[in-house]
């Protein structure tokens, strides 16, 4: 479908159904036109149509006929439980398409998908159920990034409200809950209240996915932005290798599944990211890392190991999601990383410079890949950095024994 909404009708008041007042999908205001497709969805104007339609409607129009039309099936217990089924599918529906646009920075396009999952969410498990929670966040985030901060507060509040009703709701949501608390703290300057909730987030994420998890660290991440806002470079450098360590292993061992299960080479070009979650999910793990190697290069006291681990993470990312073009510029800044760490060890640090190597070879395997396993193009890639290490290093050959504790330089 097109980015526009099919045309409108006027609310004609004689041809409609006797029942409540018709109201505005986004306002709730009186409304005066319909949707001419589904003719179930109803609007105050053509600017609240367009807006509903970019966000959400485009993607549910025809979903909203069974629901919204009533006949006698639907008047059945059995036709109500179908409705109740499809409203639960709307429900995902809405939510994956809210964080997708979340992670995309557009929070105004973010906001009908979102409040239609809230309104769906009531009528499924009903008012001030825990339920409720997630919806509420997807609302509360999407404020966050329009600068609504009392509405953000006041969806916080009910949120709050909903788990506390709910003593025995898992550790997931308390996890997410005080996140979106952590934020909106972090948005109104009170860094020590920001701090707080973010160390509660990751005490539940780490009850509820672990401690080394993907979701726990992205706590870790935020919390280093508020110790950034106070000044404490110390512990941000430390959050951050945290944090790049944790995505380090993950995207590893994703990849070395990858090439594992792949029977034809060119299959390791295909993307990994096929559904909308994925595609969020990288969004948001792609402005983490680039944040991340922002501040090591920036940084007066550069750790060049922690800055190729990073772009060695947004290579096996961007490897994983299909771009060659993005994995070539990451891989040599990464392999650039790996040579001035090396020259910094001490000639006589053969464990430190196998180390060096061992890194410089994870680079290289992803080029290998991108070649579609031609050996003779990976052994020469390995040749040429080996060499090139050499004479970084040493000015002159030099000969190392791996299989040993000790080198031969000559």
């Amino acid at each position: 479908m097109g980015g526009k909404p099919k045309v409108s009708s006027k609310i004609i008041p004689l041809a409609s159904p006797k029942g409540p007042e018709k109201l505005c999908e986004l306002c709730q205001r009186v409304a005066r036109l319909q949707c001419t497709e589904c003719r179930a969805t109803f609007y105050c104007d053509e600017e609240h149509q367009q807006a509903d339609w970019v966000g959400i409607h485009r993607r549910i129009c025809q979903l909203l006929v069974p629901i919204r039309t009533q006949t006698f099936l639907s008047l059945q217990r059995a036709g109500q439980i179908v409705t109740q089924q499809k409203k639960a599918e709307l429900i995902e529906i809405c939510r994956s398409v809210a964080q997708q646009k979340l992670s995309e920075g557009k929070h105004q396009e973010a906001l009908p998908a979102a409040q239609f999952c809230l309104r769906c969410s009531i009528d499924v498990h009903g008012p001030n159920t825990v339920q409720l929670v997630p919806a509420y966040l997807l609302l509360a985030e999407a404020n966050i990034g329009l600068g609504n901060v009392s509405r953000v507060a006041e969806l916080l509040s009910q949120a709050e409200w909903s788990v506390l009703k709910s003593p025995d709701c898992g550790h997931a949501v308390h996890h997410r809950l005080h996140r979106s608390l952590g934020r909106l703290h972090m948005a109104t300057g009170n860094l020590e209240q920001a701090l707080l909730h973010f160390a509660n987030d990751i005490y539940f994420a780490s009850e509820a996915f672990g401690l080394d998890s993907t979701i726990t660290c992205r706590g870790y991440f935020l919390m280093a932005d508020a110790f950034a806002k106070q000044g404490k470079t110390p512990i941000v450098r430390s959050l951050y290798s945290e944090v790049t360590q944790i995505w380090h292993c993950h995207l590893t061992n994703l990849l070395e599944n990858r090439i594992q299960n792949a029977q034809n080479p060119n299959v390791l070009l295909d993307s990994s990211y096929d559904n909308q979650s994925d595609k969020a999910q990288q969004v948001e793990v792609d402005d983490m890392l680039r944040t991340m190697l922002e501040f090591e290069q920036k940084d007066p006291r550069k750790d060049p190991a922690q800055v190729a681990r990073v772009a060695h993470c947004l290579a096996m990312m961007w490897f994983l999601a299909g771009d060659s073009r993005k994995v070539n510029h990451l891989t040599t800044l990464g392999i650039k990383g790996w040579f001035d760490t090396v020259t910094q060890f001490p000639i006589s640090s053969l464990c430190r410079l196998k180390i060096g190597l061992s890194l410089i070879g994870e680079v290289v395997k992803i080029r290998w890949e991108l070649v579609a396993g031609d050996e003779t193009v990976s052994t020469l890639l390995t040749s040429t950095l080996v060499s090139s290490l050499r004479t970084k290093l040493f000015g002159r050959r030099m000969f190392v024994s791996v299989g040993s504790n000790s080198s031969d330089v000559t």
